[in-house]
C-alpha cells in the first residue's frame, strides 16, 4: 500500500512539473466537485443530488480558482521572497484582504449568475453572506497561508490549498447554496 501511494504522489509531482497549471486545475476542480458532493450528501441531505450544482463547483475550482492560485502564488513569491517574518506577513495580509476577497466576491455573483438569478442576485448574495464567509475564510485560511508561505516549495502550495480548500469548500457550497434550504 505504502508503494502504491508513494507511486501515485512521484506520479502527480511528474504531472505538476511537466503541465503546472492543467494538473492544478483538474486538481482543484475534482476537489471542489468534491467538497460539493460531501456539501450536499453529508449536510444537506437532498433528496435527489444536485449534479449541476456539482458540476458548477468544480468548472469554478478547474476554470477560476486553480488559475487565479497559481498565478498569485507566483506573484506572491516575486512581491515578498523568502520566509523572513516580514515577508510572511506581506504575503499573508495580501492573500487575505485582496486576494480571499476578490475570489470570494467573484464566487458568490458568478455562483448567481450561472444559477441564472443575475449579477444583482450576487449582489445580495455579497451583502447577506460576505462578511460572515470572509470572517470564517480567516479564520481557516490565515493559518493555512502562513504554513503553505513558510514551510511549503512554490510548486507544491496550489496543491496544499486545494487539500485544505477541500474541507473549506465543503462550507463555501453550503453557504453559497443556502437559499436552496
Amino acid at each position: 500500500m505504502r508503494f502504491l501511494a508513494a507511486r501515485l504522489v512521484s506520479r502527480y509531482d511528474q504531472m505538476l512539473q511537466k503541465r503546472p497549471l492543467l494538473t492544478q486545475c483538474i486538481t482543484a476542480g475534482t476537489l471542489c466537485a468534491l467538497g460539493d458532493v460531501l456539501a450536499q450528501q453529508v449536510f444537506e441531505k437532498p433528496e435527489v443530488h444536485n449534479y449541476a450544482r456539482t458540476l458548477k463547483m468544480g468548472g469554478f475550482g478547474f476554470f477560476y480558482y486553480a488559475p487565479l492560485c497559481s498565478k498569485w502564488m507566483v506573484l506572491a513569491e516575486r512581491l515578498f521572497p523568502g520566509t523572513s517574518p516580514a515577508s510572511m506577513i506581506k504575503k499573508v495580509v495580501v492573500d487575505q484582504l485582496i486576494i480571499s476577497s476578490i475570489l470570494m466576491t467573484c464566487f458568490l455573483i458568478i455562483n448567481e449568475v450561472i444559477d441564472g438569478r443575475g449579477v444583482d442576485s450576487g449582489l445580495k448574495k455579497i451583502e447577506k453572506d460576505f462578511t460572515t464567509m470572509i470572517v470564517a475564510n480567516w479564520q481557516v485560511w490565515v493559518p493555512t497561508q502562513f504554513i503553505n508561505f513558510y514551510f511549503m516549495p512554490l510548486h507544491y502550495r496550489v496543491i496544499y490549498i486545494n487539500v485544505v480548500a477541500f474541507f473549506w469548500n465543503i462550507y463555501v457550497s453550503w453557504k453559497a447554496h443556502s437559499h436552496l434550504r
